[in-house]
């Protein structure tokens, strides 16, 4: 007797990088939102779990839910296209560590304008200081 077997069927492999893509754009954006996986899943109303695994492009996404994602966002659906909405050197600029990490989470707490911009100029003031630009005018 023949068994029958049970496959998953098989996905081209132009597809998985394609998911991956956008998982990785998803994620970009969530943390350029200043957003953990949980507080996405909180207001989209499903698991950390699942926002995991769209951003490793491991569940596909459907539109419904990626107006969702920009709206949470605040992006243009464009910015889910890897070659459109944000530049590449936008997404670039995710931290690279956890010190970065660190100090973009306290900034974005602050929640008066004049402290921010203070804190934004002391910063100006110490990356630039040694060359001589002057980048002190923060709008």
């Amino acid at each position: 007797m023949d068994q029958i077997v049970n496959e998953k069927p098989r996905i081209p492999r132009f597809q998985i990088s394609e998911h991956a893509a956008l998982g990785k754009r998803i994620k970009a954006l969530r943390l350029l939102a200043g957003l953990s996986q949980e507080d996405v899943g909180k207001q989209m109303g499903y698991s950390f779990q699942l926002q995991q695994k769209l951003e490793k492009g491991i569940n596909r996404i459907d539109f419904v839910r990626l107006q969702k994602l920009a709206t949470l966002f605040n992006v243009p659906m464009t910015a889910f296209i890897v070659d459109g909405g944000l530049p590449a050197e936008q997404v670039n600029l995710l931290p690279e560590n956890t010190q970065t990490k660190r100090l973009l989470q306290a900034f974005r707490t602050i929640s008066s304008e004049r402290d921010r911009k203070a804190l934004l100029a002391l910063a100006y003031h110490f990356a630039y200081e040694d060359n001589g630009d002057d980048q002190t005018e923060v709008s």
